[in-house]
């Protein structure tokens, strides 16, 4: 989800509720000059106390570095040295709550990705087929 900003991550914290999602893990990663304190709060709340991976954006001057940005966060934040590092550890962790699947059918477990534009660009630079609709 793009919610770059307050505004855009208090809406996916609601919408996420509504449809019932809790996500496994959260990869999350924001631009300096935005109102940090807020995004994380929210952030916080969009997690639902998952892990949230804070990857380094490649070639970005704008962007909080990292490191610093999960030691803001706190508990359940942790760095990744690259989008695809922090996916892939966003995969182990929701691939581990996989069996609730079963026993929790009305509550969903994806990884969320959330924040920055430039962390998405770079998803789905990694991953262009993300770009397509899903069919049920």
């Amino acid at each position: 989800d793009g919610a770059h900003n307050p505004h855009g991550m208090a809406a996916l914290g609601r919408a996420l509720a509504v449809v019932g999602v809790a996500p496994a893990a959260t990869v999350f990663a924001c631009m300096a000059d935005k109102d940090v304190d807020e995004l994380i709060a929210h952030v916080r709340v969009a997690a639902v106390g998952g892990p949230i991976i804070v990857p380094r954006l490649a070639d970005n001057e704008r962007a909080m570095p990292a490191e610093e940005l999960a030691g803001k966060i706190g508990l359940n934040a942790e760095a990744a040295p690259s989008v695809r590092e922090a996916l892939r550890l966003a995969a182990e962790v929701a691939a581990d709550r996989l069996p609730e699947s079963f026993t929790e059918p009305e509550t969903l477990h994806p990884v969320l990705v959330c924040g920055s534009l430039y962390l998405l660009g770079e998803v789905f630079a990694l991953w262009p087929d993300l770009l397509e609709p899903v069919t049920r």
